[in-house]
């Protein structure tokens, strides 16, 4: 294939600046335009009782910008700022990433069946300015306890937490409720400018030999990851 020819060559250059929100934002116009020649839907989500989410790439740039100013506006997410998001695979999840991607900050992901111990290091280490998370029967109040109490502590300076009731709905306090945030957030956004070098995903090792380590990803890089995967980061 032609990527894989030019890739390694001295014909493939990275830009100096890159975001990779802007190929969601391309392939919307496409489809809007109707230039797009596949009618497969961007994202297609089912639930185990069936319930159904299936979005256009004009859906996901739509929503992912209201996502974008939700980060913006409650969490003050900037530039570089860290996002940690303990989710199952719902569309909140891909949500999120996209919005990290817009608005510059680091979207940092949490295995949801990662012990409280374990994720009270990984939070002390990663330093997250925003936690997202979800009320589910794979996440439990013991997790989210280990939220607030290093919130409480001012070990982390966590400004927002940030809940997602698509599983479950749950009023915990202290946490922002995301679809009420969504609900009224605009579909305006304009992303920032990045560099294609900079921090657009922290992932963790699987840490079976030793603590983890986190791994990081490039906008670039995350171009170039999703090309070559067979699931998709978005």
């Amino acid at each position: 294939m032609a990527d894989q020819v030019i890739r390694g060559t001295k014909d493939f250059q990275v830009p100096e600046y890159f975001n990779f929100a802007d190929v969601i934002d391309e392939w919307a116009k496409n489809e809007k335009e109707g230039r797009r020649q596949s009618d497969h839907p961007a994202l297609w989500w089912i639930d185990g009782a069936g319930n159904e989410v299936k979005w256009s790439y004009q859906d996901v740039a739509l929503n992912s910008k209201k996502t974008a100013n939700v980060l913006s506006t409650a969490a003050d997410i900037k530039p570089g700022d860290r996002v940690m998001v303990i989710l199952p695979r719902i569309p909140e999840y891909w949500l999120i990433q996209a919005a990290c991607l817009r608005t510059g900050g680091v979207f940092v992901i949490m295995a949801i069946n990662i012990g409280p111990k374990e994720l009270q290091r990984r939070i002390l280490r990663s330093k997250p300015v925003c936690v997202v998370a979800c009320p589910c029967d794979q996440i439990d109040n013991e997790l989210l306890d280990v939220v607030d109490q290093i919130t409480s502590s001012g070990q982390v300076d966590i400004r927002s937490r940030i809940l997602v009731n698509r599983m479950k709905h749950e009023q915990r306090e202290g946490w922002l409720s995301f679809e009420d945030l969504f609900h009224t957030a605009s579909a305006d956004f304009q992303s920032v400018n990045s560099l294609s070098s900079a921090t657009s995903n922290i992932y963790h090792t699987s840490g079976t030999t030793g603590n983890s380590k986190m791994a990081e990803h490039s906008q670039a890089s995350t171009g170039l990851e999703v090309q070559e995967c067979d699931n998709p980061v978005l």
